[in-house]
């Protein structure tokens, strides 16, 4: 882990095929890779080039945003290492009815202040006042379903119902950023996908979201369209000898089946495939 010389709130976690950078305001992680001396390729698509120099514990960064120098610290530091540990959450207790009622309640309300801050039309000046808005509104609801799952655990579908759950993930679906909140959900959503009472693809698309935000390759694979809508690509993925294993363990169809269906549903699209 590498801190920076002249801004020291800085941080930059170089790990096998991944970079997390940190600054005051937040932290963001890249998929990584060294292409030759004195070459680093940071994200998948776009792909980055970044020239840097090493020379002893000095890192020199020569990026789109300038230069930068950094120094090696002896350890990485307990607030970069935490963003990787998962959120403790309560515990998925009994709770009086009334509690149970006015909970799915406050979600249906804050879900339905979600999408609605997300409706709007693509021209310039509206698309700047929805973007406004639907950070203030993810900032307030982010804080209060954190706080919650805190106290009463994950909003399961044993205790609030499958349509309640499908709000609370679908809201977490905007709140990726917040790495130890989503590493500590996606197990327990996952136990409700195995027991056939939540959606498998949703389960995957929001861990192969976090897996993005991560620096991290896909995981179960998503479909993902280009900007003109008429290629598309699916990958890549973290380990393509496994992927199907791991779609197959929560009910998902093989890559080659999910191929076939999407050609089948959109044959005027060039879809590519990229195992790595």
């Amino acid at each position: 882990c590498w801190q920076g010389v002249t801004d020291a709130t800085y941080r930059m976690w170089l790990q096998p095929q991944r970079c997390i950078q940190f600054t005051k305001a937040y932290y963001v992680g890249d998929f990584a890779q060294v292409s030759e001396a004195g070459k680093l390729i940071l994200g998948l698509d776009p792909k980055r080039e970044v020239a840097y120099s090493l020379n002893g514990d000095t890192l020199e960064i020569n990026g789109r945003n300038g230069k930068h120098t950094l120094k090696k610290l002896a350890k990485v530091p307990d607030e970069c290492a935490q963003v990787l540990q998962p959120l403790k959450l309560g515990a998925a207790e009994k709770l009086p009815a009334e509690r149970i009622k006015a909970i799915c309640a406050e979600i249906q309300a804050r879900h339905d202040k979600d999408q609605e801050a997300r409706q709007g039309d693509d021209d310039d000046d509206d698309a700047q006042k929805r973007e406004k808005k639907m950070q203030a509104v993810d900032l307030e609801n982010h804080a209060w379903m954190k706080k919650l799952v805190q106290e009463i655990g994950w909003i399961d579908a044993d205790r609030f119902g499958q349509a309640t759950e499908h709000q609370a993930w679908l809201m977490m679906m905007h709140y990726v950023y917040d790495w130890p909140l989503i590493l500590a959900v996606l197990p327990e959503i996952k136990k409700d996908v195995l027991a056939k009472k939540f959606n498998a693809r949703l389960y995957s698309m929001l861990y192969d979201r976090l897996c993005g935000v991560m620096g991290r390759k896909s995981y179960y694979g998503q479909v993902t369209f280009m900007m003109d809508r008429d290629k598309a690509e699916f990958g890549p993925f973290e380990d393509f000898s496994k992927v199907d294993e791991y779609r197959k363990e929560i009910g998902l169809s093989s890559v080659e089946a999910e191929i076939e269906k999407f050609k089948k549903e959109n044959p005027r699209v060039e879809l590519k495939l990229i195992k790595e």
